[in-house]
């Protein structure tokens, strides 16, 4: 993000930054789509709007580890198929 220079003591890598508020305002805008949804006051119960955003923001930080995880996990399943598949000729 353009507010967050290099120099600044709170720099935040912008991923993290960005999947947090994603995540986050995409769990609150749901609770605010169903309530909207069943016609009751948009903010009924608000604490169901702060969990589902901390949810939201929880599910959306793992979502970074788990792609990296996928990533060097696939990384090492084609190394060993080249290695076994190395002796066959076609």
């Amino acid at each position: 993000f353009f507010f967050l220079s290099h120099d600044s003591p709170c720099v935040m890598p912008n991923s993290v930054l960005f999947s947090t508020l994603w995540g986050s305002s995409l769990g609150f805008t749901t609770v605010m789509y169903a309530n909207w949804l069943m016609k009751v006051p948009l903010s009924r119960r608000p604490w169901e709007h702060l969990l589902a955003a901390g949810v939201g923001a929880y599910a959306s930080l793992s979502f970074d580890s788990w792609a990296d995880k996928a990533e060097v996990e696939l990384e090492e399943k084609i190394k060993m198929r080249v290695e076994a598949n190395k002796n066959i000729k076609v």
